[in-house]
């Protein structure tokens, strides 16, 4: 089934396109299993801000100063005077729940604290003919040590009862037993002081009555120096410290795999094109071969039956691309890529060599009008060829195929290249596929093969790619793993209806171990098992 593009949002199409072709279901991006591969794919990430965290949770805790707390307890109460016929006598107010809480409140009042401050000795007792300026910087004082003296306090109810704590906090266990004490003194101080200056104005009988009316508060228990620390234990602080570095690196790592669009696996291809993967390819290298003849190495390494993994995707674009012109006519492949640089002339070089291999005659057409490759490799870049058939001046030009020994492939390089800088009305070098009178030149060369593999520009020159589909019989895509995007590739197959319907299939290339590790795709643990089997 062929796929006919039309002008549509490009993920409607392309993901029809995949539940159609193959029986892959395109990948959530919120599902358990992609969180679960993204999280383990880049698990030295995770384990290394969490350890982070920790470090920074066990500095904090061999260095943190030690802490005792304190604690004074009051029981309050609210009395009022009751009067019978014979006798007044003293009862306790119904329970009100703002009672203790105005009182907890008055404890924790300036009034109350500065003047445990000043008792303490940590501020002085205002003058009473200071002057505006002194009055002012003392209250400055003042203000800074009562912020410092809150932080350390604490004034709480015990439960449901009566009873108020008065907690303090010290490097100093025998400090903070006397602020804690010093607090309750101040405040049964005011209390007294209150009661005395409301029963002032009463007569004498009266004035001893209003003494016992109202808040009444004693000192249940003093406050004790205390023995233990009161720091958080340093276990709950590290134990707390890796829970937050897992959960904050766990939730990066999905954030920035949620953004990124890379493609990396053969399940996303297939998703979008809706043609399959046909392998994976590590990155090639040779020992001794620099640049152009990088390439040229790998070539002879396929001939000599090496590089078990290319060899099988080899094998398999060579099971999809099959004949579809009818018998006599050769097999016309065309190999491209999203963008330059993804490996396409490697590729494209190494097919060839194995259809040579095959006992086929095989023909290798440099395509690439923007960067010759297999030309320079050959040391064929100043020879004639394929510019010059499709060029309007290609006619009784004789056809130069450049045979390597080596691998007896034989390569049609580009031809001659236009110059850089050009005066007006000179003629640039131009492939113009489509071309009639082209056709019918390259139509009698490729006669002579049965097999022709043409290397091609990526995708993004259109008309050089569109151009081209008229004589392919299919393309083959060439995708260097987490160098495209999902995006781009959708939008190259939009702009290329052509080229996606003839395209056989992708190989995602540069694909090592190490990489794919991190991915956990399931095709691609099948597909990497290809390097323990030997070609026959």
């Amino acid at each position: 089934m062929t796929l006919e593009f039309e002008v549509r949002m490009p993920s409607v199409d392309l993901i029809d396109a995949s539940q159609n072709s193959l029986p892959v279901a395109a990948d959530s991006p919120y599902d358990l299993r992609w969180m679960l591969r993204t999280v383990f794919g880049k698990l030295a990430l995770v384990v290394t801000i969490t350890a982070i965290f920790a470090g920074a949770a066990v500095a904090y805790v061999l260095l943190r100063p030690a802490e005792y707390t304190a604690v004074s307890t009051l029981n309050i109460n609210n009395l009022r005077l009751s009067l019978s016929r014979d006798d007044a006598y003293f009862s306790e107010i119904q329970f009100d729940p703002t009672f203790l809480e105005t009182q907890i409140q008055i404890i924790g009042s300036d009034s109350v604290l500065n003047q445990a401050l000043v008792k303490l000795g940590l501020v002085e007792a205002p003058k009473a003919a200071a002057t505006p300026e002194e009055d002012a910087i003392w209250r400055m004082a003042d203000a800074k040590a009562l912020d410092e003296f809150r932080r350390a306090l604490a004034v709480q109810r015990r439960g449901m009862s009566n009873l108020v704590s008065i907690s303090f906090s010290a490097e100093d266990p025998q400090y903070a037993a006397q602020v804690a004490n010093t607090v309750s003194t101040t405040y049964l101080e005011k209390l007294d002081q209150d009661r005395s200056d409301s029963a002032e104005t009463a007569s004498s009988w009266l004035r001893e009555s209003l003494q016992e009316v109202g808040p009444k508060a004693q000192i249940v228990s003093e406050a004790l120096p205390p023995v233990d620390k009161s720091n958080i234990r340093g276990v709950l602080l590290i134990a707390a410290a890796i829970s937050v570095g897992a959960a904050s690196a766990i939730t990066l790592v999905l954030a920035l795999a949620a953004i990124d669009k890379r493609i990396k696996t053969p399940e996303k291809i297939t998703g979008i094109t809706g043609r399959p993967c046909l392998g994976l390819v590590p990155t090639l290298r040779t020992p001794g071969a620099r640049g152009d003849r990088q390439s040229l190495a790998v070539l002879a390494m396929i001939t000599n039956g090496e590089r078990a993994q290319l060899w099988h995707t080899l094998r398999h674009v060579d099971a999809t691309a099959t004949t579809t012109n009818g018998h006599g006519a050769p097999l016309i492949v065309g190999f491209t890529s999203t963008v330059a640089g993804e490996g396409t002339t490697t590729i494209a070089a190494n097919y060839a060599a194995m259809k040579v291999l095959q006992g086929q005659r095989t023909l290798l057409v440099d395509g690439q009008l923007y960067n010759s490759q297999l030309s320079r490799l050959l040391n064929a870049g100043n020879a004639k060829g394929l510019s010059d058939i499709l060029g309007s001046d290609g006619d009784g030009l004789l056809v130069h195929v450049v045979r390597d020994e080596k691998t007896g492939l034989e390569l049609l390089p580009l031809g001659k290249y236009a110059p850089r800088e050009h005066k007006p009305g000179e003629r640039t070098t131009q492939v113009n596929w489509s071309d009639a009178k082209a056709n019918t030149r390259l139509a009698a060369l490729f006669a002579k093969y049965d097999v022709v593999v043409i290397d091609l520009p990526p995708l993004v020159a259109i008309g050089d790619v569109q151009s081209a589909a008229h004589m392919v019989d299919h393309f083959v895509m060439v995708l260097e793993w987490g160098r495209v995007t999902s995006d781009l590739l959708q939008a190259a197959l939009v702009l290329n209806p052509r080229f996606h319907s003839k395209l056989a299939g992708i190989v995602l290339n540069r694909a090592d171990r190490s990489r794919m590790r991190r991915v956990f795709s399931p095709s691609a643990t099948l597909l990497q098992k290809q390097r323990a089997l030997s070609r026959a």
